[in-house]
């Protein structure tokens, strides 16, 4: 049996450190919802801790089976830093031992993923000239057949709302802990 017949995922994204009381229930579903049209196959996350509301979904899609929870109690173990800057916030290892759990990713799903994409929940590789990630990736192989790891350019949405049709807002979406993703979407002329 050769390498591709072992793989179970094109795409396996890894999203590093979940904790304190983050519950951005709205903006994870619609994050995971857009990796799952987009062609990925399993997200692994390191979870320290989390809101409740955010705690009930995990597991709904750990029970499925496209997130896969690693546990990560390392407050148990160090005091890490709570903050980006390390020289400000401090602590035996930086922002809860990011640089850590995304090197263990990179490694975690190498046999079982022909691709690992290593994001935070807040970023989506949204490919413009194609469907998915699949014929994406295709096309970028094709160009560069000897790369091993692509860096792609990330762009910044504000955080406004800036959507004025509505049509982003669903009222099941009412309550649910969080910031709507779709809302930083602009089909004018100014579209970022």
């Amino acid at each position: 049996m050769d390498v591709e017949e072992k793989l179970q995922f094109n795409f396996t994204v890894c999203i590093s450190n979940l904790f304190g009381d983050y519950n951005n229930v709205l903006q994870f579903a619609q994050t995971l919802e857009m990796y799952r049209l987009l062609g990925v196959g399993r997200v692994v996350i390191y979870k320290s801790s989390c809101g409740a509301e955010l705690e009930r979904l995990l597991k709904i899609y750990s029970q499925d089976g496209f997130l896969e929870i690693v546990p990560w109690p390392i407050q148990q173990h160090l005091n890490p830093s709570k903050g980006w800057l390390f020289s400000k916030d401090g602590g035996d290892v930086h922002y809860f031992g990011q640089l850590a759990t995304l090197n263990e990713c990179i490694y975690r799903p190498m046999e079982r993923s022909r691709y690992v994409l290593l994001n935070d929940i807040d970023e989506i590789i949204m490919p413009y000239q194609h469907d998915n990630l699949m014929s994406m990736m295709n096309m970028l192989q094709e160009q560069h057949p000897n790369t091993g790891a692509f860096l792609i350019k990330n762009h910044i949405f504000p955080p406004k709302h800036f959507e004025p049709s509505g049509r982003f807002h669903l009222p099941q979406w009412n309550g649910l802990p969080g910031v709507n993703i779709f809302w930083s979407t602009s089909t004018g002329r100014n579209s970022a």
